[in-house]
This record gives C-alpha cells, structure tokens and sequence, in this order.
C-alpha cells in the first residue's frame, strides 16, 4: 500500500477522550485478566488510529510546508497533543497499579512497565501550557527547516535535497553541498538561536516542576530510556 493511498481522518480530540475514558473505566474495572487483556487490546488500537492520523500529517506537512490543508491539519495536532499526552499518562497510570499487574508482566515483560512508570514522571497537568510552548516552538523550528529553497547545481532544493550531494565520490561536489547548507544555517542563526534560547528555558523549568534536577534527566525519560542513563553514556 503506497503512503498516498491512506485515507486521512481528523481526530476530535473530545471524542477520542469520551471513548478513551470510557475504555479505560472498563479497563480498571475488569473482572478478570482475559477481559482486562481485551480492553487493553482496545485501548492501544485507539491510540493506534490516532498516531497514524498524526504521523500522515506530519509527513504531508514537513514534506510541503505550503500545503495550506496539512498546515491546518500539523496545527491542530499542535493544540490536541498535550491533551492525548495527559490521557496518555492517565493509562498508564492505570497500568502500573492493575490488580492484575502480576498476570500483565508474565505476558507482556517487565520492560513494559518500566517504561510505563518512566512515562508517569514526565507529566503534570501544571505543565499542559508548557508542552503547548514546546510544541509551537519546536514546530517554527521544522518549519523554518522545512522551508529551505537552496540553489545548487542549477535546481532549487531543499536541505534533504542536499543530503545525495554531501555523499558524492566527487569531493568537490561534497563541499559545495556542504557549504550550501551551513550557508542556509548561517543566514538563519539569528532566528534559530532565538528557538534554542527559548526551548532550552522552557526545558529546564518543566524538568524542574517534574521534581528532575533538569532537562537532561527527563530529556532521558522523554526518550524512554529505561535501560541506560547519563552515567552511563559519560563513562562510555
């Protein structure tokens, strides 16, 4: 099945968490762990149809920062994110302290839940402004990438249309490449040092109302990193 023929639906974001809810009340009030296995097959195909969803706009739009359609479409993901992240945490949460917790690590592995409890920390509904910001600004970064018109060897290209020419046999077509894309940065350092700026701010204060000493600790949790840490990395 080629990308062009997935069919695109809007997901409404009070809909979603009305089913969602509801999912997950039957989920907590399972009375047995194949019923409990049902609910939680529902659950995850929910969140399934919402990633797909996300992940068909973000592509349409990076791939065409034009696309007036998909520009709408990028930006109410923007606004609905921090929402799904919030029901996102609240499963979870519903995870970990399943009554038949026991019978769900045999199944699925201890891993699942060491995420899951990872996750949990990375949440506060004091920091749903914060994630929005986060959000904005991270989206003014790729679209101010995304939006690169290069000439270069006659033919304006983006800066993925670079990347073929950086990995030329010939080395001088791999440093005009190369030039040609730290040009495009250095025209914009001024705007991109501003994003990083705000970003790194906006980072370190959500690290620290999430009780982490700062944004490298729960940058680490964002990743789902259960099974290395900053330590770890520093020695290697």
């Amino acid at each position: 099945m080629k990308f062009s023929e997935f069919e695109y639906k809007r997901p409404e974001i009070k809909a979603f968490e009305n089913k969602f809810n509801q999912l997950l009340a039957e989920f907590d009030n399972s009375e047995n762990f194949e019923a409990q296995i049902k609910k939680l097959d529902e659950i995850n195909f929910l969140r399934s149809e919402f990633s797909t969803m996300y992940r068909i706009s973000n592509v349409k739009y990076t791939g065409n920062t034009t696309n007036i359609e998909f520009k709408e479409e990028f930006e109410h993901f923007n606004e609905i994110t921090p929402y799904y992240e919030k029901l996102i945490n609240k499963f979870y949460n519903s995870l970990v302290h399943s009554k038949f917790r026991n019978e769900l690590e045999i199944k699925f592995g201890k891993y699942l839940f060491n995420m899951a409890e990872l996750i949990i920390k990375t949440f506060k509904p004091e920091i749903m402004e914060d994630l929005e910001k986060e959000i904005q600004l991270s989206t003014k970064y790729t679209t101010l990438l995304s939006s690169a018109k290069i000439i270069f060897e006659g033919e304006e290209r983006s800066l993925m249309g670079l990347t073929p020419f950086e990995g030329d046999v010939d080395q001088e077509v791999r440093k005009k490449a190369s030039k040609a894309r730290w040009e495009f940065f250095s025209k914009n350092s001024e705007e991109l040092d501003s994003i990083f700026d705000e970003l790194v701010k906006l980072r370190h204060d959500m690290a620290k109302r999430l009780g982490f000493t700062n944004f490298i600790s729960l940058g680490y949790a964002n990743m789902r990193r259960t099974d290395y840490n900053p330590q770890m990395v520093a020695n290697f």
